[in-house]
């Protein structure tokens, strides 16, 4: 299996995805950080929301189906 070092190493190597790639030096730099900071993926939910109600059975909704 290729490792993407070695890719980015030999990509490195082309002119326009070297230029390209110090062009976003900074995006790279501020992902890196939130990364390495342990931002978690999605926003933690309030803790003043309740659970949703539990649904009916079917049962419960037609007590002629017994």
């Amino acid at each position: 299996m290729t490792k993407v070092p070695d890719l980015q190493e030999k990509w490195m190597e082309q002119q326009n995805y070297r230029q390209a790639h110090e062009e976003l030096a900074t995006e790279f730099a501020l992902a890196h950080a939130v990364i390495e900071a342990g931002e978690p993926a999605s926003p933690p939910k309030p803790s003043n929301v309740s659970p949703p109600s539990p649904q009916p059975t079917p049962h419960q909704l037609w007590p002629s189906m017994r």
